[in-house]
């Protein structure tokens, strides 16, 4: 069985192919309800086959679901959860979800009782949510390929990265032009705005690192890389996590 925290609705008709039941149980970065941590132990509780959690990273969402579980069914104490989410590498900059394992009660049968019983079927996730899971797959693909300098790579045939930074690029000139998020208010808007202009000058750097391939327009590359990384990190404490 796979459980999926992620905020992207996973691929049932495909598990399904292969015998894998499939469990959506989306979760916010800014912690796990109680009534969700039950939730996720009550799908557990369902079946007696193997379990794998799943978030985009795996690293802060899925280790906490991980926790929560072990406290639940292996009873782990809370302290032991936390340490195993160090050991993980769930960032402290998530203290909800590290608060999430802190608070959490473990629930009791007649807790359980009250879940509803059943698969639960992909949760149809927001038009904001969608495009942002875009994002972060377009970013992880450039941080694969900054990892080579920008060169091809053996696991992305076909794909270069000039190209992923210009869809990159034009997801968020697309969210920004449709109003997407809009409701998050005038800070979000500004924020949308400096992660576009950022990737606008990193497809450009990308560019001119493909015409002359030196140090130095690597350097710069990176460095327009990790800016963006730090405009995508500044706007998720703000409005995500």
């Amino acid at each position: 069985m796979v459980i999926s925290v992620d905020g992207a609705e996973p691929d049932v008709e495909t598990a399904a192919r292969y015998g894998i039941r499939t469990v959506h149980l989306p979760m916010e970065y800014s912690g796990i309800s109680q009534e969700d941590g039950w939730r996720l132990v009550k799908a557990v509780g369902i079946g007696s086959e193997g379990v794998y959690v799943h978030c985009h990273k795996g690293l802060h969402r899925g280790p906490t679901a991980v926790a929560l579980l072990c406290m639940a069914l292996e009873a782990w104490p809370a302290t032991f959860a936390e340490r195993w989410m160090h050991i993980a590498g769930t960032s402290e900059v998530y203290a909800g979800l590290y608060d999430s394992v802190k608070n959490f009660r473990v629930p009791s049968a007649e807790d359980l009782e009250n879940i509803p019983e059943g698969p639960v079927e992909p949760v149809e996730v927001s038009p904001l949510v969608e495009c942002m899971v875009q994002i972060e797959n377009r970013f992880e693909t450039l941080r694969g390929f900054a990892a080579n300098e920008y060169l091809s790579l053996e696991t992305q045939p076909g794909r270069a990265a000039r190209n992923e930074s210009v869809l990159l690029w034009e997801l968020f000139r697309e969210a920004r032009r449709t109003g997407l998020g809009g409701e998050l208010g005038f800070d979000y808007e500004e924020r949308l705005t400096s992660a576009e202009v950022a990737a606008e000058f990193l497809h450009e750097q990308l560019g001119q690192l493909e015409r002359d391939g030196s140090r130095l327009a690597l350097a710069t590359v990176n460095a327009a890389l990790e800016s963006m990384a730090r405009e995508c990190a500044g706007c998720h404490r703000v409005h995500r996590d």
